[in-house]
């Protein structure tokens, strides 16, 4: 950033200034998500400030109406377009939508926004672009303070996110550590006794007795995955219903249909 905008060491750039994301990302080749990772740290640790202009694009015509030509250029009939689609666009500025112009005229996006910004330089239209981001730098420029201190509050902050999403999986994955113990755990608290009633606990604590009939019973009402059957029996040991299941099957009580599909 520092380079984009040509700012010297120890010196703070005054005011905003605009920021294009996409050009800078392009310019320096940098990936898109740790490019929009790394601005929103430099935002929360009050270096950098970003802000988009408005939700939708706005425009007013400053020129007559008497004035737009009818000629076939481009430009006129973006200027007719707006004057005949836009009550009240030559008394204030009004929100439109570049994309359905665009797809009005048969033009692309990309062709009319130079088209609207080229009026706006000839000082035909006002034209404020949503797109168009403000940068305001709140720090004079430290690299070492950047390089060394700030980057190492970085990484460590990557890392913890990165021990949570381990730790997330873990507890969605998990089918042997009972899951209140592995909450707690997370919570710092540790040594902690089995809750009992979890996916994990029930199997072992439970007394319920399920009959090859209920099985039945549950298929009569439709066809049902496997993660079905598991949900409907969960105080039964998944092995212990697989077992169920297949003798079941043996039996040519149920069917089993690829990939995944229990039935009668």
């Amino acid at each position: 950033l520092y380079n984009y905008f040509q700012i010297g060491d120890h010196e703070l750039l005054q005011g905003q200034k605009s920021f294009s994301e996409r050009k800078f990302i392009e310019r320096f080749e940098l990936p898109k998500k740790k490019t929009q990772i790394i601005l929103n740290f430099l935002i929360q640790q009050q270096i950098i400030d970003i802000q988009k202009s408005q939700h939708q694009s706005l425009i007013k015509i400053l020129i007559k109406n008497v004035e737009i030509k009818d000629d076939n250029t481009p430009k006129d009939k973006v200027l007719s377009y707006l004057a005949r689609n836009y009550g009240g666009i030559f008394v204030e500025p009004l929100p439109i939508d570049e994309y359905y112009i665009a797809h009005r005229l048969k033009y692309s996006k990309v062709y009319v926004k130079e088209i609207l910004k080229e009026l706006h330089t000839a000082e035909k239209i006002f034209y404020r672009d949503a797109a168009i981001v403000k940068i305001s730098f709140l720090e004079p420029r430290d690299d070492n303070f950047i390089n060394i201190k700030l980057y190492r509050h970085f990484e460590s902050l990557q890392k913890i996110k990165w021990q949570r999403l381990q730790a997330m999986y873990f507890y969605i994955e998990n089918d042997v550590v009972c899951k209140s113990q592995l909450l707690l755990r997370y919570f710092g608290e540790k040594n902690t006794p089995v809750c009992g009633i979890c996916n994990v606990c029930l199997p072992e604590t439970s007394t319920q007795v399920i009959s090859h009939d209920d099985i039945l019973s549950y298929l009569d009402t439709g066809n049902k995955t496997s993660d079905e059957m598991f949900q409907q029996f969960s105080s039964l040991d998944k092995s212990q219903l697989m077992k169920k299941l297949q003798y079941l099957l043996d039996e040519e009580k149920i069917n089993f249909k690829f990939p995944n599909i229990y039935s009668i």
